[in-house]
């Protein structure tokens, strides 16, 4: 069972400034009815609990044309006679700086809601459990920060998508919901807890959970989403390289192409290797002897932040990278 707090929080206004989208799905890749754990595992998807790619309990995600708010397919969890989803959805941790976390929600009229947990991507493997969620209660929405009171109620529409703009910044420890352009309300940005654990993953829960009531009532539930997005409003500054060593690249931002400076390091039979934030490796290339010079490359990457490594068997050297 999920742990749900409640007590006193506040906060500050959220300023932005440059935005770099960092996390996004819009389902278009999938098909009607797919397991998302079994399909999406290289994408960040997997069930509360489990590995990568093992659908084994039933808790999986699942992609749905029944609704979209744009294109044609969505995400789904639903809580019923065969499914209870609590989907996954993790990314490389952050832990510094401002972002803005975009959603578009529908909850079908008469449904009882769900649970969307903001956190870090091992929050249930670690039982860190979310930083920030929240409550879907038929046309309610309430957003908590961990350990603390509501942040906000707002209204939702049934039967008709709803725009939901969580704002956290991570150094202040703020944070700001809008719902529909709308600004609904400000607190914490989960009591300090989600800068220290990390904003790595949403938790999609299809159980309504009514708090209104005493005891709270858990209920099957079933929400829709659609335009899942991460995005850095200070332009990649809150994502660390955790480097042993750095290496140059310039330009950066770039288009793709650049040009890799290693420094004046030398090495043998190196890698080299570009990943995205969910991990996935995008591109990897076996480099001979390096020394005193530089490599030039030409990628046709999405825009987004990536990392780039160079390793042998004794050093390893790291930094981020913009693609425009």
């Amino acid at each position: 069972m999920k742990k749900i707090l409640l007590s006193a929080a506040f906060a500050v206004p959220f300023l932005m400034n440059a935005q770099i989208t960092l996390i996004s799905e819009d389902f278009e890749s999938y098909s009607d009815g797919d397991v998302l754990t079994d399909v999406a595992g290289d994408n960040g998807w997997r069930e509360w609990g489990a590995d990568f790619g093992a659908a084994t309990a039933g808790y999986s995600s699942l992609a749905s044309s029944t609704y979209a708010a744009n294109g044609s397919m969505s995400g789904r969890s639903v809580s019923n006679e065969t499914v209870d989803s609590d989907g996954i959805f993790a990314w490389n941790n952050i832990n510094a700086g401002q972002y803005m976390i975009k959603m578009n929600l529908y909850v079908p009229e008469g449904s009882a809601g769900g649970y969307i947990g903001i956190g870090d991507n091992l929050m249930d493997i670690n039982e860190t459990y979310s930083s920030m969620y929240y409550i879907i209660s038929g046309d309610t929405l309430l957003l908590v920060s961990d350990g603390a009171a509501y942040i906000a109620q707002a209204p939702l529409t049934p039967g008709a998508w709803d725009a939901v703009d969580l704002m956290v910044d991570l150094d202040a420890n703020t944070s700001e919901i809008m719902v529909n352009g709308a600004s609904v309300g400000t607190g914490t940005a989960g009591n300090g807890n989600m800068a220290i654990n990390g904003l790595g993953a949403f938790d999609l829960w299809g159980t309504g959970i009514n708090v209104f009531a005493d005891p709270v009532e858990y209920n099957p539930g079933e929400f829709f989403y659609d335009d899942l997005e991460v995005i850095d409003m200070t332009g990649g500054a809150g994502i660390e390289e955790n480097n042993v060593m750095a290496i140059g690249v310039a330009p950066n931002p770039s288009n793709g192409e650049f040009s890799i400076d290693f420094n004046d390091y030398a090495f043998d039979n190196a890698s080299l290797t570009i990943t995205n934030m969910m991990g996935a490796v995008v591109y990897t290339e076996k480099l001979s002897a390096v020394s005193n010079s530089s490599k030039n490359l030409n990628l046709d990457l999405n825009a987004g932040v990536y990392v780039l490594k160079v390793a042998d068997n004794t050093n390893e050297f790291s930094s981020r990278i913009v693609i425009k």
